[in-house]
């Protein structure tokens, strides 16, 4: 069975997103430049030392960018898992249980390019080999027009960016004990959290458009058994 997803609310956050910039990157301040007659201690004294409440702020702000990115690739997962689930009858919710676990094994731009491929990709069937169980496939797709797929993967794309400039390359020379470097570190990661934040509600919204599919999907069907009645 092959739901398609009209995406009514995922269109609107797309077009968020094509409206927000990336976030800018965090640069290293430059130390005080040496001028003549000024003295050793006098270039110590430019040196101004972070405060704990200073410190404090970048290690929260640091934290809630942090979960948000899991967040985000948690979604992203649970959504390439429920795009497509196979199996015999009886086995299909063990099937959807190792999806899952191999999907916590992979990177989160290994998993964002699938829901991009499961998501917008075209039908693919697998067919079981001969067997005489009765074999089920519910897969799910949304249809965007070109602007908007080269949109949603633009996000994706940036999404991936971003997380991996945090965890890898936006601290290395950062200086905890700086004023300066401290500041400059919470308005990057300010901005971070607002690049990011169209993201986190358009995943948001894929999953409410899903969950409606799969929503009037259920209601329908009970209706129908509900209308047969017993046995005549």
């Amino acid at each position: 069975m092959d739901s398609h997803a009209g995406g009514g609310n995922l269109l609107k956050r797309l077009g968020k997103v094509g409206q927000a910039s990336a976030a800018s990157g965090i640069r290293r301040q430059p130390a005080a430049q040496q001028k003549l007659g000024v003295s050793q201690h006098q270039r110590v004294l430019m040196y101004q030392k972070s405060t704990p409440a200073l410190q404090t702020s970048v290690l929260t702000k640091i934290g809630r960018n942090v979960l948000n990115l899991q967040r985000m690739e948690g979604m992203i997962k649970h959504l390439v898992a429920v795009s497509r689930i196979e199996g015999p009858m009886h086995e299909l919710y063990e099937s959807f249980e190792k999806t899952k676990e191999a999907l916590g094994k992979r990177s989160m731009g290994l998993a964002a390019g699938e829901l991009f491929e499961s998501l917008l990709g075209g039908s693919q069937d697998h067919q079981p080999a001969s067997s005489n169980e009765t074999w089920a496939s519910f897969s799910l797709r949304i249809r965007l027009e070109p602007d908007a797929r080269e949109t949603f993967e633009d996000a994706l794309r940036s999404l991936i960016e971003e997380r991996n400039r945090l965890i890898h390359s936006m601290f290395l020379r950062f200086d905890l004990k700086s004023q300066s470097e401290c500041e400059a570190m919470i308005s990057a990661l300010d901005q971070q959290h607002e690049s990011i934040k169209p993201q986190y509600e358009m995943l948001q919204a894929l999953l409410a458009d899903l969950a409606s599919t799969g929503k009037i999907a259920q209601e329908q069907l009970t209706r129908y058994l509900e209308g047969l009645g017993d046995d005549a």
